[in-house]
């Protein structure tokens, strides 16, 4: 993306003196600003905090019931035969390797939930801007790498308006 807007802007430099004879319409969309305000953003966070909150739930759960396992076991293990307590021990080691795995497993689902919903939004990010630069017959709309732009340039609330 940053290669696209660096080309592109060579290009518009290179063709200044065509351009002193057309005026060229550019605007700036502040993506992440989008991101962080659009509809549909807050809507994705909200329910994969909604999912990551009932879930984390769970995980607590059984992290509480293996540490209490855990507990019992060291008090008993002296009472206990040699087999016993090394068949109890692999259980245990067991139920924890499950718990770590259970817990990696969910955090990748939720990042790709997350990849997948944002993929999404970016998508009609895209179509927006695009519906807006044709619109308003803008000829270059960059979205990235902008130092500075003056406040006329930016479309970043109308982009998020269009969202909504």
């Amino acid at each position: 993306m940053r290669a696209f807007v660096l080309f592109v802007i060579t290009g518009v430099m290179l063709a200044a003196p065509t351009l002193a004879l057309a005026e060229v319409k550019i605007a700036v969309v502040n993506v992440q600003r989008v991101l962080r305000e659009a509809p549909q953003a807050q809507a994705l966070r909200q329910e994969l905090q909604s999912e990551m909150s009932s879930r984390e739930t769970q995980l607590a759960a059984k992290q509480r019931e293996l540490e209490t396992a855990v507990e019992t076991f060291r008090k008993d293990s002296a009472a206990m035969s040699e087999s016993s307590r090394k068949a109890r021990e692999q259980e245990l080691a067991a139920q924890q390797r499950d718990m770590i795995g259970s817990a990696q497993r969910f955090e990748g689902e939720i990042q790709q939930r997350r990849v997948e919903g944002l993929r999404e939004i970016e998508q009609q990010i895209g179509g927006v801007i695009t519906n807006i630069a044709e619109r308003n017959k803008y000829d270059l709309v960059l979205t990235e790498g902008v130092a500075y732009a003056k406040d006329k340039l930016d479309i970043t609330e109308q982009v998020i308006k269009a969202l909504k």
